[in-house]
């Protein structure tokens, strides 16, 4: 529509509105033929810097089930690959 690029607008569909065209197009992507504003970042609180000690049961069950299964929870990797007409996810 000519008459908004002249006047540099653009239209809010959902608000029904003519908003003028901001000058910074960093916070906004194109979509389709529309500008949308990119929601602004979550500011994360510095972490604190303490250790949060775990119940032992965790311990003594992670030791159980790392005993129980060792081909699960190993840090080597396997000898073979898959086969090619295996079931694929």
């Amino acid at each position: 529509m000519p008459f908004l690029t002249e006047n540099n607008l653009l239209i809010d569909p959902v608000a029904r509105k003519l908003l003028p065209r901001p000058c910074d197009l960093h916070n906004y992507v194109k979509v389709g033929n529309a500008l949308m504003e990119l929601p602004a970042p979550d500011v994360q609180p510095e972490e604190v810097n303490s250790l949060v000690e775990e119940p032992p049961e965790y311990t003594s069950l992670n030791d159980f089930f790392r005993k129980e299964f060792p081909d699960v929870f190993t840090l080597k990797r396997g000898s073979r690959l898959p086969p090619k007409d295996g079931p694929m996810h």
